[in-house]
């Protein structure tokens, strides 16, 4: 799964509650600060003694979590930003888990195994599902991915020290290049083209 993450570098990071404006977050968020009276309408009537709404419509807003909007006092000013961090939370959501869960068997066993697991305390009318409704495809629970964690650790470390000696040659190069014998001529900035050549054939075999 780490594997997964890092190839597709992923940026999925949640803006933190006090810094939903509009300014310090990520443009491609622009369109969850938006005005949405009616969702905040809904909330507040949520709220009041007998209400039957049982969802606002953002599915980020039915469900309880630790800064709960319906434990705010603060209603007038607080739910709009509420409303911004559910739409926030549901285009980070559409954007990398599908395609994780398909790419990624992992995740989509852990999900699947959650789901069998959460499902023995539900109702016998009722199942359990994942409130996101993001589709998830995988092996049954019975069938875990088969991964060698010993190779895939070792994998890994190899990983992590090729790129460490491709930043030092990288590094090297640079230095090389800039060495008074490596100009073309005294006091020129140019670099000599034989020393340009090796150079730039020892970058192509450093970046293999």
């Amino acid at each position: 799964m780490q594997d997964y993450l890092e190839k597709e570098q992923i940026d999925c990071n949640r803006p933190l509650y006090n810094d939903v404006v509009k300014k310090k977050v990520d443009t491609r968020f622009n369109k969850a600060f938006s005005d949405a009276p009616d969702i905040v309408t809904k909330m507040k009537e949520s709220r009041k003694k007998n209400s039957n709404i049982v969802t606002m419509g953002l599915w980020p807003l039915d469900v309880v979590s630790y800064h709960d909007w319906r434990s705010s006092t603060h209603t007038n000013k607080i739910f709009p930003e509420y409303v911004t961090m559910a739409r926030i939370e549901i285009q980070l959501v559409g954007e990398y888990r599908a395609s994780m869960f398909k790419e990624c068997q992992a995740s989509a066993y852990i999900r699947m195994g959650l789901a069998s697991a959460l499902a023995e305390a539900c109702k016998a009318t009722a199942r359990f599902i994942y409130i996101d409704k993001v589709p998830c495809k995988g092996p049954s629970v019975s069938e875990a991915p088969k991964v060698n964690v010993v190779d895939l650790k070792k994998s890994r470390e190899r990983v992590a020290r090729s790129e460490i000696m491709v930043a030092e040659a990288v590094s090297l190069l640079k230095k090389i290049e800039n060495l008074k014998g490596s100009a073309a001529a005294p006091g020129s900035k140019m670099i000599d083209h034989g020393v340009a050549d090796a150079v730039t054939k020892l970058r192509r075999v450093c970046c293999l």
